[in-house]
């Protein structure tokens, strides 16, 4: 990584080092340490990707005059004045951000894990009131499967494409089966809709030294959505799942504890999780599909995020209706 591009291109003074993130389907990204601020720069393959960055550029310009207590990332213009720019020596177009303070929450501390949910929950809050046009431009919620990447609008049978066994596949079809149906009923149409993150794993979240959340991060996939989605995602949309991470069920309930305390969803949004999580894995997979037939996901990056979304249904209809009973008795 040739750090001079970043004085260059961004006048960022001194940056010293560039750290390697871990990064696929088309995009490179780096963290970028200078003396007295940090950054992450990202690389795009193709300008099918920036539809992505440029909504997430149109939230946290909305974002940064608000009375939020956590920081989120600032896109930094360029000396030339553009936020996005082509980088002929790496045929990639660029974006750097001004990264906010802090680490990622360890998820086996559950005071850390109530935080985070607090934090999510806070920016859910102010993303409830946010006034950004649903027309034009904008990326499609998670519901819009057939929208979800450009390119991919054969939701039924497009698993059939998919490098993996028969007996998958046909798994794949009976879930977006069972999702298409879901979204056109009424109990799902009626749930409370607003902007939402779209990605809130625990990678993206910030903590302090004094053990508040300290920022949030990954804003690609902002959308207009069912409120509880990011929640749904913060329980199970990671790689792997908060159930599979840290301290299982001590965790999660310490994340929605933190979330429900401030946000108080309605009961019928907390019954709605269990599917939400799985619209959320079939829409990455309709994402990762999209990415596969362009070239820019391998065979195994395909193959392993429909394993995880095969693996999160299952534990789903083992333990979703636990995961009901235990959110709605925190709202008792």
């Amino acid at each position: 990584m040739n750090l001079l591009i970043v004085e260059q291109l961004w006048g960022v003074s001194q940056p010293y080092n560039a750290i390697v993130l871990p990064a696929e389907g088309g995009r490179q990204m780096y963290r970028i340490n200078c003396r007295n601020d940090s950054y992450t720069l990202r690389f795009y393959a193709n300008d099918q990707q920036l539809k992505r960055v440029r909504c997430e550029h149109r939230m946290l310009r909305s974002l940064a005059d608000s009375p939020l207590s956590i920081a989120v990332p600032r896109p930094v213009e360029s000396v030339s004045g553009e936020s996005i720019i082509w980088i002929a020596e790496h045929r990639r177009y660029a974006v750097l951000m001004k990264r906010p303070p802090g680490v990622q929450p360890c998820l086996n501390d559950t005071a850390a894990q109530y935080q985070s949910g607090r934090g999510l929950a806070e920016l859910n809050l102010l993303l409830a009131a946010l006034r950004l046009s649903i027309s034009g431009e904008r990326n499609p919620g998670f519901y819009e499967l057939g929208r979800f990447y450009p390119g991919v609008t054969d939701v039924q049978s497009f698993s059939y494409g998919l490098p993996i066994r028969r007996q998958q596949q046909e798994r794949v079809v009976a879930l977006l089966a069972e999702a298409m149906e879901r979204i056109a009923s009424r109990s799902y149409r009626d749930l409370p809709r607003q902007w939402i993150h779209g990605g809130c794993t625990n990678g993206s979240l910030l903590i302090g030294t004094a053990g508040r959340i300290t920022g949030l991060m990954n804003f690609e996939y902002c959308c207009y959505d069912v409120r509880g989605m990011d929640l749904a995602i913060a329980l199970g949309g990671g790689s792997p799942a908060r159930w599979e991470q840290g301290d299982g069920w001590g965790g999660i309930e310490a994340f929605a504890g933190g979330y429900l305390d401030l946000l108080a969803l309605e009961a019928e949004e907390v019954k709605q999780l269990p599917f939400l999580i799985r619209l959320h894995r079939l829409a990455m997979l309709i994402d990762g599909y999209g990415r596969y037939v362009e070239g820019l996901y391998s065979q195994a990056s395909v193959r392993r995020l429909v394993d995880q979304t095969l693996a999160a249904d299952g534990w789903l209809r083992a333990h979703g209706d636990e995961l009901i009973r235990r959110l709605l008795a925190m709202m008792d």
